[in-house]
């Protein structure tokens, strides 16, 4: 009879659905004529170890408005934002209250040229740090900004 209870419990469980919170996020706005690539970090360098890509692919059968299958669907990673819009990178805490992932005073923010990551490996941006922009935000910082950050391109800065 135990067996049976415990064998009924553990079906039960595997069978309930899991609730994930959302994470807290900072919206990067770009104020730019080009998309730009924002890497983060808690280090003050462009780092081998969080790639990022120019575009990610999502592998699964999609069918398009022809009934053709698609695989290998191509998307633009979160970390990329468009021109005269924004991304939105995920950090620690909730969606009503975010937090830094770290106990170091800074988020650093990386921004860094589409046409940049189209021809430089990643091992070559981080070997000669090839960003546009690096900013420095403090917990005090986003926290007064609302979670947001608004990026100009050099030539524009405000």
């Amino acid at each position: 009879m135990r067996h049976i209870l415990l064998l009924s419990l553990a079906v039960l469980l595997q069978g309930c659905i899991t609730y994930d919170p959302p994470t807290g996020v900072l919206k990067i706005h770009n104020y730019s004529d080009s998309a730009i690539y924002v890497y983060h970090s808690y280090s003050d360098s462009l780092e081998l170890d969080h790639k990022l890509n120019l575009f990610d692919t999502w592998n699964a059968e999609i069918t398009d408005a022809s009934g053709r299958i698609i695989q290998d669907t191509i998307y633009s990673p979160n970390y990329r934002a468009n021109a005269y819009a924004y991304s939105e990178i995920n950090v620690c805490g909730t969606g009503n209250n975010p937090k830094l992932c770290c106990d170091n005073d800074s988020l650093y923010l990386f921004f860094i040229k589409e046409s940049v990551m189209r021809t430089m490996s990643w091992e070559e941006i981080c070997e000669k740090q090839q960003y546009e922009q690096r900013v420095a935000l403090t917990e005090e910082q986003l926290n007064n900004s609302g979670w947001s950050f608004v990026y100009y391109p050099k030539e524009v800065k405000k």
